[in-house]
């Protein structure tokens, strides 16, 4: 409960070890003198001693504490839980004489948590005598797990910020699961909205199940009434995160630049979002470019021209001009022959032989040649004159650089059978020369990119240098990815040869189509993005993060339905409840969804083996001794299992997860549904209709 501090059991006892030995040594002569009669060690009468403290205790509630000579911030802990302590023997005295239970159960149960608690209670009152007999007493107990579970249940101190929001999300996920809350849901919902808990992972989950298992024993209206008090106090605004600020003058454009080789995923869409959101902040412009040069490795296709564009639209990404970078060859060719006529570049035709020189920091023969020579060679590659790999444009750099990739890099080369949807020339541009040119000639002022083209950015800043120009300015943003999830273009296209997956809209991958066909919106990918901002580390999360900030956008529009998968069927006998009327959703008003009832119920075989001979609690109908001919008990709301359902008349239903499709019984309503609602099934999950009619329904699972 809220409140309630749960101590750290090894913790205390690794304290309690180090108090022994400062504790061990003799009284002085002063000390001894100044000392009650009363308070004299003795082994003997050590539990006398005991009792006599407690109700000390009761009256010396403003002695001044002394603690042992430890570090100032053990001194701390064992202050708050000594004062707390003092608290609860107060707390103690206050409730005795109203307590209803036997009067000799009482006594032994007073005097037993009466000689625990002055352990704890002498220390602060009585420095000198709690060190001559708190090891005596230790040593006496007979169980020191006892003195735990007494704080436990007892000591009443104040709670940390992690465990007032815990605490409140753990009610909110109670009062919206009947009073169950569940700790996976609830630590996905934390971590998402305070994703700087990341960093103490293991603590917030000990600190949520712990609280979890304390709100779980509350009723529904005590969960309900313990909400609704916090939810009178100022509301929780969640502060739209903003993004930092970009160091610019007056023009503000950026640029993305996705290779059509592919959909994009999410880990694409990051650039995407955090370049137009920067480009809305600064009424700048946001260029759309595709990067498609590359006709032997990454290899164009058609479809995914429009696919992408399809992409960043579903994402509310518009663009305020397209440029296709194959198209722009000419543009190319042109600042090539300029840098070959500046003496900032010469066609090699060292093949091999370049590698091992340029590794050396030697420059190949083809480097000093004349300027005439280079010229007559740049002819004949755009003749195709030479093959592929007999001849390349490199740009002239230090040849003594730290970074031998950074020595005289390659900027155009010649591909025989180039396969390109859109240009079959045979001479192509390498992606830092065509992005060089095209971001000084589009105007980029900004450009977003991870720490693995440092090196890229090397090499393009000598073309900047050679024609004079000024570079951008350069974020580096980490790379962001996903654990549980296939987002490497090339393992997608090879699944989808192999038929791994279904497509580029897989359940099983990280795609934007993926994810839009499970029924993620579009604001949680740009609020997680946001709110991530711009990290120049790598980032990985889980799919239970991004279902976090999901669920927290679907969950008022998405209608309940009842789904049991792996159906058992069942006969109650002495039913008297025949029909029923069930809340489409728990707190928006939007209607009922309406039963008609016999002995006939549908449940989950696995749940009839779980509670098989145990009263259970149909949702939301009535209560029931479950067995192989199940009898009706009650409609009385009770603690007990309670179990998904559906009746006889109900509809065929296929749930498409990742990597595996569950087939089941949906409530007779679902037949109402359209492609494209987003639903949940409740007591397994969020998903979005892909097919709707009479006798088939079809539903991608999104998240619990």
């Amino acid at each position: 409960m809220l409140g309630t501090e749960r101590v750290d059991k090894p913790s205390l006892s690794v304290w309690l070890r180090k108090a022994e030995k400062p504790t061990q040594r003799r009284l002085t002569r002063n000390e001894q003198t100044s000392t009650k009669p009363t308070h004299e060690v003795r082994q003997s009468d050590a539990r006398q001693v005991v009792s006599r403290q407690v109700f000390a205790a009761s009256i010396q509630t403003k002695e001044e504490e002394r603690v042992f000579s430890f570090s100032s911030q053990k001194k701390e802990s064992l202050k708050r839980l000594f004062s707390c302590s003092r608290k609860k023997s107060l707390l103690f005295s206050r409730q005795k004489d109203a307590t209803q239970i036997d009067e000799k159960r009482k006594d032994e149960s007073r005097l037993t948590s009466f000689t625990r608690l002055s352990v704890f209670s002498s220390i602060g009152f009585s420095s000198v005598f709690a060190a001559s007999i708190f090891p005596t007493i230790i040593c006496q107990l007979e169980k020191i797990q006892s003195i735990f579970k007494f704080l436990d249940r007892y000591i009443i101190c104040m709670p940390d910020e992690k465990e007032q929001v815990i605490h409140r999300y753990a009610l909110l996920n109670a009062v919206e699961h009947e009073g169950m809350a569940q700790s996976k849901s609830v630590l996905g919902k934390v971590l998402a909205d305070n994703p700087e808990w990341r960093n103490e992972i293991v603590i917030v989950r000990n600190l949520v199940e712990d609280i979890v298992r304390n709100v779980n024993r509350l009723s529904l209206l005590e969960q309900r009434q313990e909400l609704g008090s916090e939810m009178t106090e100022k509301e929780k605004k969640s502060e739209k995160k903003s993004l930092p600020e970009l160091d610019r003058k007056r023009n503000f454009v950026v640029r993305f630049a996705p290779n059509p080789d592919g959909t994009l995923h999410i880990g694409n869409a990051r650039v995407a979002v955090l370049n137009h959101e920067y480009a809305k902040k600064y009424k700048g412009k946001f260029i759309l470019r595709f990067d498609d040069t590359d006709p032997k490795v990454k290899i164009p296709e058609k479809k995914f021209y429009t696919m992408i564009k399809q992409d960043l639209k579903w994402l509310g990404i518009s663009w305020s001009k397209e440029v296709i970078a194959s198209k722009r060859i000419p543009v190319y060719y042109n600042y090539a022959e300029k840098l070959i006529a500046m003496e900032k570049a010469y066609v090699c035709t060292c093949c091999k032989e370049w590698a091992a020189l340029r590794d050396k920091g030697k420059a190949c023969p083809c480097r000093n040649l004349s300027k005439k020579e280079h010229m007559k060679r740049w002819k004949a590659m755009i003749a195709h004159r030479y093959r592929e790999g007999e001849a390349v444009l490199r740009i002239k750099t230090d040849l003594d650089l730290k970074n031998p990739a950074v020595r005289d890099w390659p900027a155009m080369r010649i591909v025989d059978n180039p396969k390109h949807p859109l240009t079959k020339r045979h001479l192509w541009p390498l992606y830092n020369f065509a992005s060089a040119i095209d971001d000084h000639l589009l105007g980029i002022t900004h450009i977003m990119r991870g720490q693995e083209h440092s090196t890229n950015e090397a090499k393009q800043k000598f073309i900047y240098q050679y024609f004079g120009w000024s570079y951008p300015v350069t974020t580096i943003v980490g790379r962001f990815s996903m654990s549980d999830m296939v987002m490497s273009k090339s393992l997608i296209r090879r699944g989808i040869a192999e038929r791994k997956f279904t497509g580029w809209d897989d359940p099983s991958i990280g795609t934007l189509r993926a994810l839009k066909r499970r029924g993620f919106l579009p604001k949680t990918i740009k609020e997680m993005i946001v709110e991530i901002g711009l990290k120049p580390n790598d980032i990985t999360i889980s799919m239970e993060n991004l279902s976090a900030f999901n669920r927290k956008n679907i969950d008022d529009i998405a209608n309940r339905y009842f789904f049991v998968p792996n159906p058992k069927k069942i006969e109650v006998k002495k039913m008297t409840v025949k029909d029923a009327k069930i809340p489409l959703h728990p707190s928006k008003k939007r209607g009922f969804r309406t039963f008609r009832l016999t002995k006939i119920f549908y449940i989950d075989r696995e749940d009839f083996e779980k509670y098989q001979g145990l009263e259970v609690r149909l949702k939301d109908l009535c209560n029931i001794r479950l067995q192989a001919a199940s009898e009706f008990t009650s409609k009385a709301v009770k603690n007990i299992p309670k179990i998904q359902w559906v009746s006889h008349d109900h509809v065929p239903v296929r749930v498409i997860m990742p990597g595996h499709i569950i087939k089941g019984y949906g409530e007779h309503t679902m037949r109402k549904l359209h492609p494209g609602d987003i639903i949940q099934m409740e007591r397994f999950g969020f998903g979005k209709v892909e097919k709707a009619g009479k006798d088939n329904i079809v539903i991608c699972f999104s998240h619990r």
